[in-house]
């Protein structure tokens, strides 16, 4: 099975108390849609990511630890006679998923029109002996 780590970065509430009032700010900054599905032979993924491209999302498996990762580091440049234009974005999102049985040499990944589709595959189940154990 797995489990949510939260790993959300926080605002400082007590710098700017009342920006915060509102709900939309309240909201962890750093979270994205994620479903989850497990099947016979493994899990699946999916995770909404819409406005990046595959090279800005990061996907890592480390003892267990699934981790989906965005950076988005975007400079728009507009010159029009004598007035000068730059937006900037710059943003990142992450989240960790704990799986106790995955295959992390198998795991696929596939990115189309702003989903990130994980397949991860489940340890093949190694018999497990049972031995009883004498109470003294």
């Amino acid at each position: 099975m797995f489990s949510l780590i939260p790993r959300f970065e926080t605002l400082n509430r007590n710098l700017f108390p009342d920006i915060f009032s509102d709900e939309f700010f309240v909201r962890p900054l750093t979270a994205f849609k994620t479903d989850i599905k497990e099947t016979e032979n493994g899990y699946v993924v999916e995770a909404e990511l819409p406005g990046y491209t595959k090279d800005e999302i990061s996907v890592e498996y480390d003892n267990g630890e699934l981790t989906v990762s965005a950076k988005k580091d975007e400079v728009n440049e507009d010159k029009n006679e004598n007035y000068i234009r730059k937006e900037r974005r710059f943003g990142s999102l992450a989240r960790t998923f704990v799986f106790d049985n995955v295959n992390g040499d198998e795991i696929k990944a596939e990115f189309k029109d702003g989903v990130l589709k994980l397949n991860l595959p489940k340890l093949e189940a190694a018999e497990t002996k049972v031995k009883k154990i004498d109470i003294n």
